[in-house]
């Protein structure tokens, strides 16, 4: 995407620009046909292993790269992927140790990220309630500051310490925090968010100079309005090799999350878009469903299949709830 005082070509399709309501949009520089890919981006930090699939517990997802691979089967004669796990913590599992190798020389580091993993499993043998492990929340946020912080475990002085949240704020600057304008008056929100960070602290045996409350209450809100869950997508047998698949029969499986600041900081909601998210592996997409002319503007629905059903009421209440803002799109003010 382009900014709309950058120099251009024919091919780009979208730019972004400013209106005085909005703010910051995405709108087309010609006319579009549904089904183009407008936006194409890669994640800022993502985690894998948000929610194990029931009736499918064979696969697993490389951890960093998010490719699909399948455990060995005894019944077969051989196999040729398998799952690498961290040998330390056992929690982080890879397609591959080139993978392995990269995921500890970028983020997972043994004295950091490693450790704190292996903290939260004996941690949540001696008290699930307050370090549930499987949350989300508490990895995703140990993630960000590997990742995005830099934090190794071995910061010793001041100095080390406050380059953590240095570039934790830098990198998180882009994004849109939308942290409510009642979060200090709301002691539901304080309260989740104070014993989120006290837990990721405990966890990182992190002193305040590294998890300071500031900045994980915004970082804490910008991951919250800009993560996307990722899924692996298939189709029922009967649909395999009809190339028009039918969306009813499509089939989604919740891998992991990802910070796409630069997607979800551009694109505004509408309760009837003209466009969708999608994710291959770790890249999440920008489809538009519908044909749009030059210099209207795309929208995505910032609402789950579930929720898009709902009354206006009900529909403006979630929205205000998540992202801190009021729906005024066209469906909402005609069901005024």
């Amino acid at each position: 995407m382009i900014d709309d005082d950058d120099d251009v070509n024919d091919d780009v399709v979208v730019m972004i620009s400013w209106c005085e309501r909005k703010g910051r949009r995405v709108t087309t520089r010609k006319e579009t046909k549904s089904g183009t890919i407008v936006s194409d981006e890669a994640p800022l930090v993502w985690l894998a292993g948000c929610e194990k699939d029931d009736d499918d517990d064979a696969d697993e997802y490389c951890h960093r790269c998010f490719e699909k691979i399948t455990k060995p089967n005894a019944s077969l004669k051989s196999s040729s992927s398998f799952v690498v796990e961290c040998e330390y913590c056992n929690v982080e599992k890879y397609c591959s140790v080139d993978c392995r190798r990269l995921a500890a020389s970028e983020y997972h580091r043994k004295s950091g990220e490693c450790f704190a993993f292996e903290t939260g499993k004996d941690a949540e043998k001696s008290d699930p309630t307050r370090y549930p492990f499987d949350d989300v929340p508490n990895r995703f946020a140990i993630r960000a500051y590997a990742k995005l912080g830099g934090w190794t475990g071995l910061e010793k002085t001041l100095e080390e310490k406050k380059k953590v949240s240095e570039n934790l704020r830098k990198h998180l600057n882009e994004c849109v925090a939308h942290v409510p304008n009642d979060y200090h008056h709301d002691d539901n929100k304080k309260n989740f968010l104070s014993t989120l960070c006290s837990n990721t602290r405990a966890l990182m045996g992190a002193d305040e100079e590294i998890v300071k409350e500031e900045d994980f209450v915004r970082a804490a809100w910008a991951m919250r309005a800009n993560a996307h869950t990722l899924y692996d997508y298939n189709y029922d047998d009967d649909d395999n090799n009809n190339n028009n698949n039918n969306k009813k029969k499509r089939r989604r499986k919740k891998i992991g999350v990802g910070l796409f600041p630069e997607v979800s900081r551009s694109y505004n909601h509408s309760c009837e878009p003209n466009a969708f998210f999608e994710n291959v592996r770790l890249r999440l997409r920008v489809r538009l469903i519908k044909d749009v002319a030059s210099g209207e503007e795309i929208t995505i629905s910032y609402l789950n299949d579930d929720e898009k059903g709902e009354k206006r009421q009900h529909r403006r209440e979630l929205l205000k709830k998540q992202y801190n803002f009021d729906c005024e799109c066209a469906k909402c003010e005609r069901e005024k």
